[in-house]
């Protein structure tokens, strides 16, 4: 497994960020309910860290056996994701 730090052009950061705003909004009262009360300020922070930053996080993972379950993982992120890639 490679993992590097690579530039990401806006409209990459766009579209990420949008999926990110809707899990966030999705799983905020479920979060409120089963943990500490400040988790989604927590959140908020990393949401808003991501949105200032410039760089993102690339793994590439290389030939070899994969898990069945973690391949499919990996197409689902994939689909979400452009940065996450899997070569097989």
């Amino acid at each position: 497994m490679l993992v590097t730090i690579v530039y990401q052009m806006v409209i990459e950061k766009a579209i990420k960020s949008t999926w990110i705003l809707f899990l966030i909004l999705l799983f905020r009262k479920n979060l409120n309910i089963k943990s500490f009360k400040s988790s989604t300020v927590i959140l908020w922070v990393f949401f808003i860290l991501y949105l200032i930053v410039p760089y993102g996080i690339r793994i590439q993972f290389e030939n070899g056996n994969v898990n069945d379950i973690i391949s499919k993982f990996v197409k689902i992120a994939v689909f979400i994701n452009d940065e996450i890639y899997i070569y097989l």
